[in-house]
């Protein structure tokens, strides 16, 4: 009778099996907190995008109202038509009017734009209701591709003509 101890082939299958398993399991979960921080990455940048723009139409509202305490007949809300608008820091003063397609932001000098830098897969527009005297809608969308979806963040606030 021989006394050999070791492993027969059915307990070698089934370790590599179950490490297989364990292996597979752990890529799968790192997979996966990728994509989520991808996303929320994402998420939150078109969160900080949309807000810019209700920024930038606000800095036109105020400008307007201050301009208009110095030369009277400046309306607080002059430039500010029922339109959609691609809005910029960089040039907020004049906001352009969107086009049948929306053009993606570029990042460049820490700023984002539509002139020059590094194309992100952001799309921004702001559209202005007037909702009542007095009162506009702005609404501010950023839109962007994830993976096989569209994605987009909506942020909106009404602004009045006092401060």
């Amino acid at each position: 009778m021989s006394n050999k101890q070791g492993f027969t082939l059915l307990e070698l299958l089934i370790s590599i099996f179950i490490l297989s398993v364990g292996i597979l399991g752990a890529y799968i979960a790192i997979q996966k907190s990728s994509l989520i921080a991808n996303y929320s990455y994402s998420r939150l940048t078109a969160a900080y995008l949309a807000q810019e723009g209700i920024e930038i139409i606000r800095n036109i509202k105020d400008t307007n109202i201050l301009e208009g305490l110095i030369t009277p007949g400046v309306e607080w809300n002059e430039g500010l038509q029922n339109l959609c608008y691609e809005v910029e820091y960089i040039n907020n003063q004049n906001p352009e009017l969107c086009q049948e397609n929306l053009r993606y932001l570029k990042v460049g000098d820490g700023l984002y734009n539509y002139g020059s830098g590094i194309t992100t897969k952001f799309q921004r527009k702001v559209t202005i209701e007037p909702t009542e005297t007095e009162v506009l809608s702005v609404t501010s969308i950023v839109y962007w591709q994830d993976g096989d979806k569209l994605r987009q963040f909506n942020v909106w606030e009404k602004f009045y003509k006092w401060w």
